[in-house]
């Protein structure tokens, strides 16, 4: 359910808006959020949790608590998230072979989670982000090191 809300609050600007509107009344937003969390069947808990956000005021800040709550169900699962950034997308076969790479990184208990992001400004090689480790070895980052 947060994902997908989470999903709708990135692509919905009418719902980024509604959130983020200090004008609205309570009210207003509660029978609002209702609807959405009914068309999109979301769990009793979410509607709740929503309705809790609502009373305290808290709704702007709704984006912020869902990425707080999966970083740490991540870290329960032992799910070490990986953002990847290449000029072009990686075949599968680079992609299986960036994987088996990176897991030596891990913990034995550990699982990776690879986001894979295209960013064709990099020029060439890639950007890898695992855990608080960050790795340039883009070709913009070489040739900015040579110019210097």
């Amino acid at each position: 359910d947060l994902t997908k809300l989470q999903e709708l609050l990135h692509t919905d600007s009418k719902l980024q808006d509604f959130v983020s509107n200090p004008i609205l009344g309570k009210s207003d937003k509660l029978q609002q959020l209702q609807s959405v969390a009914s068309k999109n069947g979301f769990q009793d808990v979410t509607t709740n949790f929503l309705d809790v956000l609502v009373h305290n005021s808290r709704l702007k800040d709704v984006a912020q608590y869902i990425a707080s709550f999966k970083q740490m169900m991540n870290a329960v699962r032992g799910e070490v998230r990986c953002v990847v950034t290449t000029a072009k997308p990686l075949e599968a076969e680079t992609q299986k072979e960036l994987e088996e790479t990176l897991k030596q990184f891990l913990q034995p208990n550990e699982v990776i989670k690879i986001e894979s992001k295209v960013d064709s400004s990099i020029i060439g090689g890639m950007i890898v982000q695992i855990g608080d480790n960050f790795i340039d070895m883009s070709t913009v980052t070489k040739i900015r090191k040579i110019t210097d």
